[in-house]
Order: structure tokens, then C-alpha cells, then sequence
């Protein structure tokens, strides 16, 4: 007989990618991720190399990678992906910086990739 396995995607957490940096790294100052002088030198200080032709979406989005990612082993949706690193999804009517996307993680891994388009 097949075992089957069902889980509720209530439980599963749903964090801006903002959020999860600041989950994951709870000294960043949240005003730092919306400048680019402050979010490039947090990003260096993490030891990331910030290339020339990075903008702030791209600076975030790394920073997000180093610091949140390995940790979101529980099902966790991440949302707000910036427009900058998501050039063909859909642009947030409220927001046109961030996407109406979203990625699915377990064990520290992206499973799924979903956007409006």
C-alpha cells in the first residue's frame, strides 16, 4: 500500500525577501535595502562582490541569497523579488520596483519559481 503524505499550505511561512534578510540577519537596518550606497556597502561587508552593473535589486537579491537562503528549510514562499532580477514577470501595480513573483524553498533549496506575467 502507498504512503501518502499531505501537507497544509497554510503552515507553510510567507516572507517579503526583505523580511526574510532581516529574519535571517536581525541587525540589518530595513532603510539600508532601499539605498544603494548602504545596501552595496552591507553587501561588501557580508563579503559579497558587488559588480559595477549591479543596481539595488540585484544588490538586495544577493544579500537575500547569502544571508536568508540556507536557512529556509521549513515550505516558505518568498515574495517581492525585485523587477531588476525579474525582467520578464509581472510589475507589482503598487510597487513597479518589486514583481508579482514568488519562489517556494525547502531545505535551504528553491523547489519552485512562479510569476505573473
Amino acid at each position: 500500500m502507498a504512503t501518502r503524505c499531505l501537507i497544509s499550505a497554510s503552515r507553510f511561512e510567507k516572507l517579503t525577501m526583505r523580511e526574510a534578510i532581516k529574519k535571517h540577519r536581525p541587525e540589518t537596518n530595513m532603510a539600508d535595502l532601499d539605498n544603494f550606497d548602504a545596501a552595496k556597502a552591507l553587501a561588501e561587508s557580508i563579503g559579497i562582490q558587488v559588480e559595477k552593473s549591479w543596481g539595488l535589486g540585484r544588490i538586495v537579491t544577493e544579500i537575500f541569497d547569502e544571508v536568508a537562503e540556507a536557512h529556509l528549510i521549513q515550505p516558505t514562499f518568498i515574495t517581492e523579488y525585485p523587477a531588476e532580477v525579474s525582467p520578464l514577470a509581472r510589475r507589482n501595480d503598487v510597487n513597479p520596483e518589486i514583481t508579482d513573483r514568488f519562489e517556494f524553498f525547502i531545505g535551504g533549496r528553491e523547489i519552485g519559481n512562479v510569476s505573473a506575467s
